[in-house]
C-alpha cells in the first residue's frame, strides 16, 4: 500500500519561483521510501530548479496504520495555541469511525510539530504506550534539580535511534538555544515496571485515563 500525495505548484520562499512538487499528505508504514523520507527530514522538501535552494513545505501529514487501527496526525496548532476544537474534532472523527465500520476505536494522537509526530509513530511501533512514556517524563521533570532539567526550558523527546534494549533515552532539548544539549537515561526495567504496575491495578489505569482524556498525549498537559 503506498502512501497518498498530490501534485502542487509551490513558490520558493527564496526566489518565487513556482516549484512543481509531490506533496505527501497520508504516510502508511510499508512505505518504506515515505518512511525513510520523514524520518530522515527529507519529507515534502523540494529543490527549487531556479536557485538550487531546497525548502520544507508545511502541510497537515498523516499517519496510517489500517491493520492495527491507527492514526497519528501532525498539523499546525491555531494562533492561540488552543487545539481544543482540533482534538474534539479528530476524537469524535475516531469514534464515528469506529461506530459506522463496527470496529474497535482507532488509537488516534494529534500533534502539532514534527519531532512530537516522529515520537508518536515510534513509540506506536515499539509497542510502548505513549501515556506512560509521559508519565514517565513527568516523573523526571519532577525528580531532577530544575537547574538540571526544567519544563519551561526543556522537552524530552524519545530517542527513536537507540538500539539498546536495557535503556530509554531522551533527549534533553533546550528551547533557547533550539538544540539537544544532553540526554538522560532510564533503566528499561524500571519502566516494565511502570508498565506492570499500572497493568495490575483497575485504579492506576482509569488514573492513566483521567490524566490524558484527549487525542493530545504530552507530559505539559501535566505539568503547567
Amino acid at each position: 500500500m503506498n502512501s497518498t500525495s498530490n501534485l502542487q505548484l509551490i513558490p520558493c520562499p527564496r526566489c518565487g519561483a513556482e516549484v512543481k512538487a509531490d506533496i505527501v499528505s497520508v504516510i502508511v508504514p510499508d512505505d518504506a521510501k515515505t518512511m525513510g523520507a520523514l524520518f530522515a527530514g527529507r519529507l515534502n522538501c523540494p529543490l527549487c530548479p531556479s536557485c538550487k535552494q531546497r525548502f520544507a513545505v508545511s502541510t497537515p501529514l498523516v499517519y496510517r496504520d489500517v491493520e492495527r487501527a491507527c492514526i497519528i496526525t501532525q498539523m499546525e496548532a491555531p494562533e492561540d495555541g488552543n487545539t481544543l476544537e482540533m482534538e474534539q474534532e479528530l476524537d469524535c472523527l475516531a469514534t464515528d469511525m469506529a461506530v459506522e465500520q463496527g470496529i474497535a476505536r482507532p488509537f488516534v494522537r494529534l500533534t502539532t510539530s514534527r519531532p512530537d509526530f516522529l515520537e508518536k509513530i515510534s513509540l506506536f511501533q515499539a509497542g510502548l504506550d505513549d501515556r506512560l512514556i509521559e508519565y514517565a517524563k513527568s516523573q523526571l521533570f519532577r525528580n531532577i534539580d530544575e537547574s538540571r532539567l526544567s519544563i519551561r526550558r526543556h522537552r524530552l523527546l524519545y530517542d527513536f535511534t537507540n538500539r539498546d534494549e536495557s535503556k530509554l533515552i531522551f533527549f534533553v532539548y533546550d528551547k533557547e538555544v533550539e538544540r539537544n544539549v544532553t540526554a538522560v537515561h532510564v533503566p528499561m526495567e524500571d519502566f516494565r515496571t511502570l508498565e506492570r504496575e499500572f497493568a495490575a491495578s483497575d485504579e492506576l489505569r482509569i488514573e492513566l485515563d483521567s490524566l490524558f482524556p484527549s487525542c493530545v498525549v504530552s507530559v505539559e498537559r501535566l505539568i503547567s
